[in-house]
C-alpha cells in the first residue's frame, strides 16, 4: 500500500495548478524556480487556525505538525486549551490542503478548519487627537483632547460615543467618559453622513494628568477599532 508521502506526492502532481492557485490567492507569491530556495515560514509570524484536534491528544497534534513540517510549513498550538493548530497566514491555504489529505488517509481524529470569514469593516472610525502632546504641569489647563469620528459606511450613523470606554494608562477614566457623553456635540454628530468626519473636544488636562509622566489615552467601543494617543507631561 502506498505510504502517506507517496500519496501526497501523487496528489501534488495531479492538483498542482489548484495548489498554486490557492497559495496565490493567500498571498504566498509566485511559484519558485529551480534556482530559488523555498522561503522558510517564520514561526513567530502571524498565525491563523488551520486544524482542531481533541484537547490533550498530543499524538495527533504532533503528527499534524510533522505533516506540515514535511511540506515546509511551520506551525504551533494556538490558545490556552491547546486544541488548535496554527500556521502562518501566507501558507494557510496550502496547509489546509496538506492536512486534509493527512486526516483522510491516516484517519486522524482532527478537523481541518475552513478559511475564516473576514471581519466586517467598522462603519465608525474613531481617532483621538491631543493638543498638545507634550506639556508641563503648569500648562495642563490649556490641554484639549479631541475625538474624531469618520463614517466609513454607506448610511448615516450615530457614533454613540457613550457606548465606549476611555482608559488612561490602562485604568478606566469615568471623567473622560462623562465629559464626552455630555455637553455640546459637533453639528451632524448624531446623524453623520457617509464619508463625513465630525469632531468634539474637551479640556481635560487637569483632570487626567495628576503628576508628571507619560500617559496613554485610549478609547474603545464595541464594533469599532480602538483609538489611542500618547501624551507626555513634564514638571
Amino acid at each position: 500500500m502506498p505510504t502517506f508521502h507517496e500519496r501526497l506526492a501523487t496528489v501534488a502532481l495531479l492538483t498542482g495548478p489548484l495548489l498554486l492557485l490557492a497559495c496565490g490567492e493567500a498571498g504566498a507569491g509566485p511559484p519558485r524556480t529551480d534556482r530559488e530556495e523555498a522561503a522558510p515560514a517564520h514561526p513567530r509570524g502571524p498565525l491563523v487556525p488551520v486544524a482542531r484536534y481533541r484537547e490533550g491528544d498530543e499524538a495527533t497534534a504532533a503528527r499534524l505538525r510533522e505533516v506540515l513540517r514535511s511540506a515546509g510549513i511551520e506551525s504551533e498550538a494556538l490558545g490556552s486549551s491547546g486544541d488548535t493548530l496554527g500556521a502562518p497566514r501566507e501558507h494557510a491555504a496550502r496547509a489546509r490542503v496538506v492536512l486534509a489529505l493527512a486526516v483522510r488517509t491516516e484517519e486522524l481524529e482532527a478537523t481541518v478548519l475552513p478559511e475564516p470569514e473576514p471581519p466586517p469593516e467598522a462603519a465608525a472610525r474613531f481617532r483621538l487627537v491631543a493638543r498638545p502632546t507634550e506639556l508641563t504641569m503648569a500648562e495642563r489647563a490649556g490641554f484639549r483632547l479631541a475625538v474624531e469620528v469618520t463614517n466609513g459606511g454607506a448610511e448615516a450613523l450615530d457614533p454613540e460615543i457613550h457606548r465606549g470606554t476611555f482608559t488612561v494608562n490602562g485604568a478606566r477614566s469615568t471623567v473622560a467618559e462623562l465629559a464626552f457623553s455630555n455637553g455640546a456635540q459637533a453639528p451632524g454628530w448624531e446623524a453623520l453622513a457617509p464619508g463625513a468626519t465630525a469632531s468634539m473636544e474637551r479640556a481635560l488636562g487637569e483632570a487626567l494628568f495628576e503628576a508628571p509622566g507619560t500617559y496613554l489615552i485610549r478609547y474603545a467601543r464595541e464594533g469599532a477599532e480602538p483609538a489611542s494617543v500618547r501624551v507626555t507631561v513634564r514638571e
